[in-house]
């Protein structure tokens, strides 16, 4: 896939260190609490170390599935993020299965002997603080959640916009995608802090994985008819189920476009009424779906440093949010 200039790149890393020396603490007022999902090597290899810059942490919720020597991360990847980078480790259950088809098919008592205890059993024995969850496609049942809170202080439910004075009325979180599949423009993610920071509020947004620019690509739209984009170059991308199509980067996406395929400058996608979602002109992104860019990250985090202080979904559980920069108290919030 192409990248991005190297002059942007470059760019991002200098505007990190300046925005990191530069911050005001009288400005920050309000919260962002930032969560990945899955577990990714990158946690510990590329994200902890950028958020360390800017004074940052993070909640990361991992499979079971996805720890070991020769998966994604090891418990002592984990624990390293835990202790030396202040982040917080939440289960998003053992497998990653869907939990209402899991529960149909295998019942209630067996799901969570497996999906939750197993998960939370087997993380707690290793040392990692677990007392947060995230259900896989964030999907779940009343049955389910009541299992949760059982054992845990809270989950999160998906939310377009989650900016709010903390923890929701029933006791759970919300949190906005920001993958490129519900793909947010940078100018309206900085609005969103700058919301946040305004009305002394916190700001919980999640993605799964930041990679590295070179993994999408960006190109202008010439025509559009019907599912298909037609674009202002031959495209050469590897074939995957996981690809996104961001018809125009200037735009609020929140219904995700899968591409089918791609034949030279055709883009075929399953979304019927392109048309409505790009014009001619516009600047368009394809990618993994469940990523971002690590330029659009990190340009991210340092918009965010200068205004809001990072937090942990705990530490929005035990109110540490209101005993720093002025933040008012917490009383209901919205899903």
């Amino acid at each position: 896939m192409r990248t991005h200039t190297g002059w942007r790149a470059i760019c991002i890393v200098i505007c990190l260190a300046v925005t990191a020396s530069a911050v005001d603490p009288a400005r920050k007022q309000g919260g962002l609490v930032l969560q990945f999902d899955d577990g990714s090597p990158t946690w510990l290899s590329t994200i902890a170390p950028l958020l360390k810059e800017v004074n940052g942490k993070a909640s990361g919720f991992v499979n079971n599935v996805n720890i070991g020597p020769r998966r994604r991360l090891t418990i002592e990847d984990l624990l390293k993020l835990q202790n030396e980078y202040g982040w917080e480790i939440g289960s998003h259950t053992y497998h990653h299965y869907h939990a209402l088809q899991k529960i149909r098919a295998i019942g209630l008592k067996q799901w969570v002997a497996e999906e939750l205890d197993g998960s939370i059993n087997e993380l707690r024995a290793s040392g990692l603080k677990v007392q947060t969850l995230v259900f896989p496609f964030n999907e779940s049942s009343p049955v389910a959640e009541a299992e949760v809170m059982n054992r845990l202080q809270t989950f999160r439910r998906q939310s377009p916009l989650a900016i709010t004075q903390g923890m929701s009325r029933d006791k759970t979180f919300p949190s906005s995608s920001i993958d490129i599949s519900n793909y947010v423009p940078m100018r309206q993610l900085k609005q969103w802090v700058d919301l946040a920071q305004d009305e002394k509020k916190i700001m919980f947004v999640f993605t799964h994985y930041v990679l590295p620019d070179d993994e999408f690509v960006t190109g202008k739209v010439v025509y559009i008819k019907g599912d298909t984009l037609i674009t202002d170059r031959p495209l050469a991308i590897k074939p995957s189920d996981q690809l996104s199509l961001v018809p125009d980067t200037s735009r609020l996406l929140r219904d995700r476009i899968n591409i089918t395929a791609v034949n030279g400058n055709t883009v075929s996608t399953d979304v019927p009424d392109l048309g409505n979602r790009t014009v001619p002109g516009a600047t368009f992104m394809i990618g993994q779906g469940y990523s971002v860019p690590q330029s659009y990250f990190q340009e991210f985090i340092a918009y965010a440093a200068s205004r809001l202080t990072f937090y942990t979904v705990s530490d929005i559980v035990k109110g540490e949010h209101q005993h720093t920069n002025a933040i008012v108290p917490v009383t209901t919030g919205s899903n």
